[in-house]
């Protein structure tokens, strides 16, 4: 892969790489390629808290490469609230959805620091996602299971009317995994697959409010972590088993591979990832 260094006015390395480029023109069809560039720029090692996103009332913060379930908010007068919950996202109002970690119910926050439940103890698994519009919330649904079931773990996804708490959508099958992974227009993604099944692929689909499940992008590589997509919703980011950052391109259907960037995390700022333990801020252009 061709590489230049180049440092920034700051004094801080920035490597330049050009990276091939794949669409997927169709399920059946072959990929074709093309170029973009990625600058990367190191990031200062550090324990505090990063911008995941803000709206002009509140802005949410947690640590970046942390398996701690705390997170912050920041209010316009500087100050900062702590909290732990999973899956933490901004509603439009300002307040903070986020699961509770003790017994899996749904909960906001509001600016206050009141707490507010939205769905009982063992209603969510996590994986919260926010549309564009902060309307509506994609979250994962933990399957409950038959005593002499094979699995364990096993979760749907839902989408809830943030204006109205109501659930528009539930959508569950045995032995299978539907996984929230972000909005798309007015379409939560989600990767559903058969559990009893080997997966060779990334295989997404978009689920609709009215509960219907459509094909969006099949036959991805593979992920070895979980996929996220970027907070405008025109990209979508995760590690494949090979040790690369794989970037979809959600209008266009396409996918490109950045090499040897592992543990790929979008914040506030844009793409992030580790290169040999280190964390860079990605920068990248399709040419």
């Amino acid at each position: 892969m061709p590489r230049r260094v180049i440092w920034s006015a700051l004094g801080v390395a920035m490597a330049v790489f050009m990276v091939n480029f794949a669409s997927l023109a169709g399920a059946d069809s072959g990929p074709t390629s093309f170029e973009l560039s990625a600058i990367f720029e190191r990031l200062p090692d550090s324990t505090e808290p990063v911008v995941l996103d803000r709206t002009d009332k509140v802005t949410l913060l947690a640590k970046l490469d942390s398996n701690s379930p705390q997170f912050w908010i920041e209010l316009p007068d500087g100050g900062r609230k702590s909290q732990y919950g999973w899956s933490p996202v901004l509603a439009a109002d300002g307040s903070v959805i986020f699961v509770d970690s003790e017994d899996l119910s749904l909960k906001k926050l509001l600016i206050n620091g009141d707490e507010q439940q939205l769905l009982p103890p063992g209603s969510a698994a996590g994986f919260l996602r926010i549309s564009s519009d902060r309307k509506y919330l994609g979250y994962a649904i933990p399957i409950n299971l038959s005593p002499d079931s094979n699995w364990a773990g096993l979760y749907g996804a839902g989408i809830m009317d943030l204006e109205t708490g109501k659930v528009l959508v539930s959508r569950t099958k045995e032995n299978f995994f539907t996984s929230p992974i972000g909005w798309y227009g007015d379409q939560l993604i989600v990767h559903e697959w058969d559990a009893t099944q080997t997966q060779d692929s990334l295989d997404l689909y978009a689920l609709s409010l009215d509960g219907e499940l459509t094909k969006f992008a099949l036959g991805l590589p593979q992920a070895n972590s979980y996929p996220e997509i970027s907070p405008d919703h025109q990209w979508l980011v995760y590690e494949d088993q090979d040790g690369n950052t794989i970037l979809v391109n959600l209008e266009q259907v396409s996918f490109g591979i950045i090499s040897n960037v592992v543990l790929p995390q979008w914040t506030s700022e844009g793409l992030t990832g580790l290169v040999d333990g280190q964390r860079f801020l990605i920068r990248f252009t399709i040419e």
